[in-house]
């Protein structure tokens, strides 16, 4: 499985395959909310899938992010 998909993402998948290379580093990964919830006022977690990996990465959004008003009413099945 390639490390990168369009836009030089880093898929799911390959986090759980080598996640060592990707520590201390910056990267973007893309995919489709499995569960959306909230974890108080100030940040909600997102369980992200993209089809690479049967698992899932919970992304943690806190407040100060923009458009965290939008990603905390966000449904399953939206395109992050």
């Amino acid at each position: 499985m390639p490390a990168a998909s369009y836009g030089h993402r880093i898929r799911i998948g390959k986090l759980y395959d080598s996640h060592e290379e990707f520590m201390y580093k910056i990267i973007t990964v893309s995919g489709w909310a499995r569960t959306v919830r909230a974890g108080g006022k100030d940040f909600c977690f997102i369980e992200l899938t993209d089809g690479s990996s049967q698992k899932g990465l919970q992304v943690v959004v806190f407040k100060g992010v923009e458009g965290f008003d939008d990603v905390a009413k966000a449904n399953i099945g939206t395109s992050f």
